[in-house]
Parts: C-alpha cells; structure tokens; sequence
C-alpha cells in the first residue's frame, strides 16, 4: 500500500510539475490552473518585480466560485496597478499550503521567473506561512507578512528580507513574529490579528503595498497614518478585552467612553454589524436544524 501511495505522488507530482508549464507558454504569461486544493493566477506584463500573494485562511474559494472565474486574493489588486503577479487561493479546505504537489509546481516552475528583477511574497495569517513554505522553491528576495500564524511544518532557512506587521499587544501574534527573526517590523498597535484590516481602514493599505514593491517603505509615514486606528471601532473593542493584562479601572474607563462615543457617532456601521451579526447567527442555527 505504501509503494502504491508513493507511486500515485509521483504520478500526480509529473503531471502538476509538467501541465502548468505547457499552458503558461500557450497563453502568454497569463495562467490560472488548479493544483490540488490551491487555485494559481498570474498576469506577467513585464520583467519588473513580481509579486507572489497568499491568501489568508478566511478568503478559501469553494470549486463553484473558482468555475465561475472569481479571482484568487490578492490578484485583482496587483494586476489592476500593473504590477506583476501570481496568486496563491485554497479551494474549499483549509490546507496551509502544506500540500506536496504545491511544493512541487513551485519547484518546476520557478525557472519561469528567475529573470524577474526581484521576486517578492506578500501574505496574512496563513497566507504569510504560504509564503514562507514557497520561499526558497519560488526564490523569494523580499516579503510583507502580516500576522504570520505558523502550522505543522517548519519553514525552510531564507535569506530573503522579511518585513513583518503585527501588534504587540496580541501575544501570540508577537511569538510568531519574532520567531521568524524578522529583518524589519512595523506595528499595529490595539487591533489584534486583524492588522492588515486596520491599515485599509486607515488608508494607507495600498500605499504601504507599493512602497513595499519599490523597496521603500518608510517607518514614520507608516506610523502617522496609524493614527487613524482610534478612529475605527476595532481598536475600542479590541482594547476592551485588555489584550496586555494592565489595564488600570481609569484606562478601562477612557477605552469604554470612547467605544460609546464610536457607537454613537457611527449608528449605520453599528446597525450593519449587528445585522451581519444576527444573520451569522440565523445561518448556524439553520444548517444545525437541518443537520
């Protein structure tokens, strides 16, 4: 049984390292394939940077929305600005992007990119452990990883540059973080695991994916347009749990009169929430009773 199993890996192996190859050169850097679980789209225009994105956990595609061509994470953002890209989409699983016949489309294929004139990574969550799996097959230079959250296999050694984005407050996050000994570190103080969330929230989302591309972020541009963060509601509710263990009865006070000044200033988004909320709720409640 376990030779039968080693020799269908190897069948599936020849066949995922081979077919991609065939129908890159036959579309014209344009792709979109399925390997396993995980949905690849790239759109090469030029021998610029390119840009490997990872998809979070939260954003996996069911086989009906990837037969109906909707866009994997990450791609319609890069490909729109021109820059280009490859994106990296679970399908209807949460895989990690463990799998070994992703490890080896990388592997095959990384010759297609080795004349770009850097190749670069950008991931969330599970996303960044993506990248961080992939990045010596893939030859990666440089990463933006947000909130990276580590799984089952060990990332290989890189040399590659890594900028890593979290919040401190949030300890687990903090751990994972600096187990990568990153090369820089931006902060997302009072939001959690959901960083990447704030920093479009405060604008600056896109800004900070170009510097990234360009080699060029700059630390107090970055911290200026985090102001912003107190002005969203995650960052009230989020600093109500008292993710640090030291919030004093005066500092509980402050972050819960502000929380209610957001709510009242911002009714729409309170009652959209709630209704999203209740929704969920009805959902669950709905595929319980129908077991």
């Amino acid at each position: 049984m376990e030779q039968k199993n080693r020799a269908e890996q190897k069948r599936l192996s020849q066949e995922v390292s081979n077919r991609p190859q065939v129908e890159m050169i036959n579309i014209n850097r344009e792709f979109r394939i399925t390997v396993k679980n995980t949905l690849i789209q790239g759109a090469i225009i030029d021998d610029g940077p390119i840009v490997f994105t990872f998809a979070p956990a939260g954003t996996s595609l069911t086989t009906r929305e990837v037969g109906n061509g909707e866009l994997p994470w990450g791609f319609k953002f890069l490909s729109s600005r021109r820059v280009n890209v490859v994106s990296f989409n679970p399908i209807s699983t949460d895989h990690k992007y463990e799998e070994m016949e992703l490890f080896e489309w990388a592997k095959s294929n990384s010759y297609l990119f080795q004349h770009h004139k850097e190749r670069l990574a950008y991931g969330v969550s599970m996303g960044a452990y993506g990248a961080l799996l992939l990045s010596h097959d893939l030859m990666i230079d440089r990463a933006l990883l947000f909130s990276p959250t580590l799984y089952s296999l060990t990332p290989t050694e890189h040399n590659m540059h890594v900028t890593v984005v979290y919040d401190p407050f949030c300890g687990y996050d903090k751990k994972q973080a600096l187990s990568l000994l990153p090369s820089s570190e931006l902060h997302t103080y009072g939001v959690g695991h959901r960083g990447i969330e704030s920093i479009s929230a405060c604008g600056y989302l896109s800004p900070l994916i170009r510097a990234f591309i360009d080699n060029q972020i700059v630390d107090e541009e970055f911290y200026l347009a985090m102001r912003g963060r107190k002005s969203t509601e995650r960052y009230y509710t989020y600093m109500k749990r008292n993710p640090t263990g030291k919030n004093t009865k005066s500092r509980r006070r402050v972050i819960t009169t502000a929380w209610l000044k957001w709510n009242l200033s911002n009714p729409k988004k309170v009652l959209n929430k709630l209704y999203k909320s209740a929704r969920k709720r009805l959902l669950a409640v709905s595929v319980s009773r129908n077991g």
